[in-house]
């Protein structure tokens, strides 16, 4: 199946990136090509969140699909970008974090489409990890028995908690859960 040429763009975003990329709209390198995609679409909005999450390629029409639905039903703009053919979707969410139920609703939207990529078989990450904003939707991946067990071989490796506290492993409470250290 062909992929969306400029007919599928809409005209107001193909006329941004035109202005942005300057004459031509052609950038020659594979590594200049992806930081510039990313540059022309970030300045559609005031504000973005870039997430990293993956499918499983054979439902990756499915999640764009899906993801197209969820940013229109939380009114959120979204962009794919950059490497999604071999499943790894980065989804740049557009917002104005001025407007403060609008930064709600992307943060919301960012959840839900982390955890979607889950649900079709997928990852919360492929290759920037967890950190503090897919935190909370590792046990849609993981049984709390996997996640206890990160958090011992974590403690064992840093038994101070020094290294990137309240990271990674989900907050769920301080009775020596997963994560509970901050």
């Amino acid at each position: 199946m062909p992929g969306p040429g400029p007919a599928a763009i809409p005209p107001g975003l193909a006329g941004a990136l035109r202005q942005i990329l300057g004459p031509g709209g052609v950038i020659d390198h594979p590594a200049e090509r992806r930081t510039y995609e990313c540059a022309a679409v970030v300045r559609l909005a005031p504000d973005y969140l870039g997430l990293d999450c993956v499918v499983p390629r054979r439902r990756l029409a499915e999640a764009l699909g899906d993801i197209d639905r969820m940013a229109r039903e939380a009114g959120v703009r979204v962009a794919n970008v950059l490497h999604a053919g071999d499943g790894n979707l980065h989804p740049l969410l557009l917002y104005d974090a001025a407007d403060e139920a609008e930064a709600a609703r992307a943060r919301l939207l960012a959840k839900r489409i982390t955890e979607h990529c889950v649900d079709l078989g997928g990852s919360v990450t492929g290759e920037h990890g967890v950190g503090v904003d897919k935190r909370d939707s590792m046990p849609r991946m993981f049984s709390p028995a996997d996640l206890a067990v990160m958090a011992r071989v974590r403690t064992a490796f840093d038994p101070e908690a020094r290294c990137n506290p309240g990271k990674v492993l989900p907050l769920l409470g301080s009775g020596g859960a997963p994560g509970s250290r901050v």
